[in-house]
């Protein structure tokens, strides 16, 4: 339909659609409104339901909120009416838009020389590392820039709600979370994957994102013998980075102290980095 282009162009990150004839597109340079429309509610409407249908998801009225992976890895999410008050609205994000070598990384300014160099380091180095981030900044980006430095005779367990690493070497377990079916059954947790992950013997374990009681066996993974692991968190600064870790620990396991958390946050987490997006859409 009408977002057939965008899907199709590699510089496109996000797509956001909030009725049949307003949508607005990401393509790098911030969010700008599209000339394009779908050609009716009813249109918009069927097309979103036959493209959850597609991706092995429901939306109506008893599922009204719908998050699925598309064919060609981009996160589609939906909701309708009740939940929308304005009526169904949907976003689909892109991945992919971390540079694909050093030089574009420079030439762009999306890092500057020494901050490659650490980082770089960093994971050479085995470092275990927090990146930090508002939605939207690029943080699975340089998660994914970062999985080039990982040496290729290592083993490694990617954790994720939606599949978004890509690893360039051949040992490498990929797991996905599910969310429970129409019946309310089948859902498989993050912190299920993260204690999955422990017994498949990784050298590194990768989590997409750190948002609930998981950190916990993320922690622990950081401290059981898997050194150079990374994992990312939605934060402003490094400083409520470490909050958040601590907060999510705690909803985890409310019977543990403060200072306990803080004490074994302190021992695993190494690395933190702050990713932000400029007010014209560059990271």
């Amino acid at each position: 339909g009408p977002l057939h282009e965008w899907l199709g162009d590699p510089a496109c990150r996000e797509i956001i659609v909030n009725a049949f004839d307003e949508i607005f597109v990401d393509s790098g340079a911030g969010v700008a409104r599209a000339d394009a429309g779908f050609l009716g509610r009813a249109s918009y409407e069927a097309w979103a339901a036959r493209t959850a249908h597609a991706a092995g998801r429901r939306l109506d009225l008893q599922h009204p909120i719908c998050e699925a992976t598309l064919a060609n890895g981009a996160r589609f999410h939906a909701v309708m009416p009740p939940v929308s008050a304005r009526g169904l609205a949907v976003s689909i994000r892109r991945f992919g838009s971390a540079p694909l070598d050093e030089r574009t990384a420079l030439a762009s300014g999306w890092l500057e020389p020494e901050a490659l160099e650490l980082l770089r380091t960093a994971v050479l180095d085995r470092k275990n590392i927090v990146i930090s981030g508002g939605t939207s900044t690029g943080k699975t980006s340089l998660m994914n820039f970062l999985c080039r430095y990982l040496p290729p005779d290592e083993r490694v367990v990617t954790v994720e709600d939606t599949v978004e690493l890509s690893l360039p070497i051949k040992n490498v377990v990929q797991l996905q979370a599910r969310s429970a079916n129409a019946d309310g059954v089948g859902q498989v947790t993050l912190r299920q994957l993260v204690q999955c992950a422990l017994r498949l013997r990784p050298d590194r374990i990768l989590v997409g994102e750190c948002r609930g009681a998981e950190v916990l066996d993320m922690l622990q993974a950081l401290n059981t013998g898997h050194p150079g692991s990374l994992t990312t968190v939605h934060a402003n600064s490094t400083e409520e980075a470490l909050a958040r870790l601590e907060l999510l620990a705690l909803l985890g396991a409310p019977n543990l102290s403060i200072e306990c958390i803080r004490e074994w946050i302190a021992s695993s987490v190494e690395l933190v980095i702050q990713v932000s997006r400029l007010q014209d859409g560059r990271r």
